[in-house]
């Protein structure tokens, strides 16, 4: 069965003694520990009860000078005494010296280190820069090749389709020919195959060469019943096309009639056939009044676009000579899930708002009283009284602040009842669960 361990901070509370009492031991060798490869101390609990028993030594100090071997034969000693001094150095001196020397080399190592890592940083992100500049490249190259050769074909398909426009045909006839083929090519695709394309292009030929092949006789009586039409209807462009619509109904009433029909015929024949058209254009305009006086509160521009389509769209299904109340109901039908929708994610954004202010709150006062981590280890952690047992202290500070700082912000979100009290023993744990 294994044996459990206990950590440097977990094995001096258990002992009463410091941290730094109990490492200086394990250094020493005078407490049966092991060190992991992260270089922190695990004590087995057999031997924190063994010095429980027995009590724990002092720390062990060094040799004196006379018992102390000497670091050189006494044939390498100095024989002159430098200048400056009353005597040879002292082997305690020439190690001081050496650590001071050893210290200041790794300070410039770790500078140049540092100046390394900077320039690498710099031509890595140089390199990166232009790799993505030159995917830019490549990626515009490709979308201007893609976007010509659309144009080369489109501009093709055009030319083909004018010259299937018959040659008695009016000149003009040929822009109606254009803006037909034009608005199919914009649905169709280059990799389509070709005999479908041509296809498609011919349809759009034949539908803009329709009035053209109407019959004269035919196109007064035609022409009369549009004229019967509101103002609005046959000269807004909004309404091409009910009124192209109204232009097909009445030629194929015209159509419809008997070759020995005279012209009043035909007339009355494309007026009657108009009607209905005229009917749906005043249903039309009704709707379009209810869709524009829907407002939606608290909507944004894009649901208000949303709740707009919305109405028109149930407005499409009411009946033609529908009541405005009728619409109306029809209206608020279909707005009703967009307006659940809108109060759910009212709410969702109050409660993300009040989230995010507790949450920074939080961080805010746990930031208030992240400098007792230094004082702590001040207090509980025997550290050098010297330059570099400061330096040392304020690293563990720093360390110890980014990790326990997250930490800290969970806990008291999990539970808001934690006062700052808490939150400082909290932090001690931390700090001895750390070290």
């Amino acid at each position: 069965m294994l044996e459990g361990f206990y950590r440097i901070g977990q094995a001096s509370k258990q002992l009463g003694i410091s941290s730094y009492h109990l490492r200086r031991l394990c250094q020493a060798g005078a407490v049966e520990a092991e060190l992991t490869s992260g270089n922190q101390w695990k004590i087995p609990i057999s031997e924190i009860s063994r010095l429980q028993q027995e009590g724990v030594p002092p720390i062990p100090q060094r040799l004196s000078e006379e018992d102390e071997p000497p670091t050189r034969p006494p044939e390498q000693r100095q024989t002159r005494v430098p200048d400056g001094l009353y005597a040879e150095p002292s082997d305690g001196v020439i190690d001081a010296a050496e650590d001071v020397a050893i210290t200041e080399n790794r300070l410039r190592k770790r500078r140049l280190e540092r100046e390394l890592e900077e320039e690498e940083d710099f031509f890595r992100e140089r390199d990166a820069r232009e790799v993505a500049q030159q995917a830019a490249d490549r990626e515009t190259a490709r979308k201007e090749q893609q976007r010509q050769q659309r144009r080369e074909w489109e501009n093709a398909w055009i030319a083909y389709a004018l010259r299937c426009v018959p040659d008695d045909a009016p000149r003009d006839l040929e822009l109606d020919v254009h803006g037909q083929v034009a608005n199919a090519l914009t649905a169709l695709q280059i990799d389509q195959p070709e005999f479908a394309v041509r296809r498609v292009i011919e349809a759009a030929v034949e539908r803009a060469l329709i009035p053209w092949r109407r019959q004269a006789q035919r196109r007064q009586a035609i022409d009369t019943a549009i004229n019967c039409l509101p103002f609005q209807l046959r000269h807004n462009r909004d309404f091409a096309d009910q009124k192209q619509a109204a232009i097909r109904i009445a030629a194929h009433a015209v159509d419809q009639a008997r070759p020995d029909d005279d012209y009043d015929s035909l007339e009355a024949a494309a007026k009657h056939a108009v009607a209905p058209i005229l009917k749906a254009f005043e249903h039309a305009q009704l709707s379009e009044q209810v869709v524009a006086w829907t407002i939606v509160r608290g909507a944004s521009s894009r649901e208000d676009d949303e709740a707009k389509e919305l109405v028109r769209t149930a407005l499409a299904k009411v009946p033609i000579g529908s009541s405005r109340a009728q619409m109306e109901r029809a209206r608020d039908e279909a707005l009703a899930p967009l307006l659940a929708r809108i109060t759910d994610r009212e709410r969702a954004e109050v409660a993300t708002a009040e989230e995010h202010r507790r949450r920074q709150a939080t961080e805010r006062r746990v930031h208030s009283q992240m400098g007792y981590v230094d004082d702590y280890l001040k207090e509980a952690y025997a550290y050098e009284d010297s330059y570099r047992g400061v330096y040392e202290r304020l690293e563990d500070a720093r360390r110890l602040n980014a990790t326990i700082r997250g930490a800290l912000v969970e806990e008291c979100l999990a539970d808001p009842t934690l006062d700052d009290d808490d939150i400082r023993s909290r932090i001690e744990e931390l700090v001895d669960e750390l070290l």
